[in-house]
């Protein structure tokens, strides 16, 4: 049964954890390093998105209190929600559980429910964007998440003499050393690598013909023109749709594969055994993972993703220009007037 009003699903919720607290002690002695005596953190968590604040929130519920989490983004602007996600929904089925930690008064749906009264789950298709950011602020201000905004961490070592682990961050133009246990790197996507745009676009187009996903772009700046994307992912599909809502004449999609992915393989892994119990095997090679995830994938077709663009008929034009294009060079904007804005995914 839903819980109405979102005052008395905070209260619930509270009440929740105080009959799980057992043992309520802390456990853990407070530390400080060798040398300098400076306080040391039980665990810094590097990233305030949905994986650092959850993270966060386990660790509180086992008692390790002395934690931090920073993010190099304004407070409610961690992750990709707000800022350069640029679908209407997530992806994600709105079912998947997470952060919620067991809690069904911590779910989304709860909090939703709370909000718009029962029965208001069951009539949301995918969960908006923006909803899910929301709810990601609410819940890391409930659960007293502590997050230090708009902090950059540039290094992070071991040192020898002190003892501890060690991490560099810049704040307002100022750094300081951090000193913790334990280090969580919760940085998302981000943590995939350097944003790139390939030096054959970025070293001969001057810097308003091309853009990255990554960052902000005028989409308004684009009607009437062609844009030729490359990239094929879900962020080239994003932004190609929204060029094409904002008038762009033309949208060409460019990739090196023979033919669209699909199907997202990782559904294979949605079961117990393997997401209760990953972190106690052995490390597993990549090959072996990819190898599993591809066999599922090759007898499973959903049909869902492929309708859900018919529903969408603003976000519908030429956007598919391959197989097997890759871009291998471009000529100089200077012999090429007329050449389309481009956009890097």
């Amino acid at each position: 049964m839903a819980v109405e009003g979102l005052s008395a699903l905070e209260d619930a919720i509270r009440h929740d954890l105080a009959r799980l607290q057992y043992p309520s002690r802390t456990w853990l002695t407070p530390r400080r390093t060798k040398v300098s005596g400076a306080p040391v953190l039980d665990v810094l968590v590097v990233g305030a998105g949905q994986g650092g604040i959850a993270t966060a929130a386990a660790l509180r519920r086992e008692k390790v209190d002395n934690l931090l989490v920073v993010d190099k983004n304004p407070l409610g602007r961690a992750g990709p929600w707000l800022t350069f996600a640029r679908m209407i929904t997530l992806r994600t089925p709105k079912h998947v559980t997470g952060p919620d930690l067991g809690l069904p008064n911590l779910t989304i749906q709860a909090w939703y429910e709370a909000q718009h009264g029962a029965g208001s789950w069951e009539g949301m298709g995918l969960i908006p964007k923006e909803t899910w950011a929301e709810y990601l602020a609410w819940y890391r201000e409930l659960l007293e998440i502590p997050v230090r905004a708009n902090t950059t961490v540039v290094g992070v070592g071991w040192d020898s003499n002190e003892g501890e682990l060690w991490a560099d961050v810049e704040q307002d133009g100022k750094r300081e050393r951090l000193w913790a246990r334990r280090i969580v790197l919760a940085t998302g996507i981000e943590g995939s690598g350097q944003w790139r745009v390939p030096a054959f676009i970025r070293d001969v187009l001057p810097p308003e013909k091309f853009s990255h996903t990554r960052g902000e772009i005028d989409f308004d700046a684009l009607k009437g023109k062609r844009v030729a994307v490359l990239g094929a992912g879900a962020s080239a599909f994003d932004n190609a749709a929204v060029a094409l809502e904002r008038g762009a004449a033309q949208v060409d999609l460019f990739f090196r594969r023979e033919k669209l992915v699909d199907v997202n393989p990782y559904r294979w892994a949605e079961f117990v055994g393997f997401l209760h119990t990953t972190g106690t095997y052995p490390t597993l090679s990549a090959g072996v993972l990819s190898g599993r995830f591809c066999a599922w994938a090759s007898s499973h077709r959903p049909t869902r993703s492929r309708a859900r663009p018919s529903t969408r008929p603003s976000r519908c034009g030429r956007v598919v220009r391959g197989p097997v294009s890759p871009w291998l060079a471009i000529p100089c904007a200077s012999q090429r007037p007329k050449a389309p804005t481009t956009s890097i995914s």
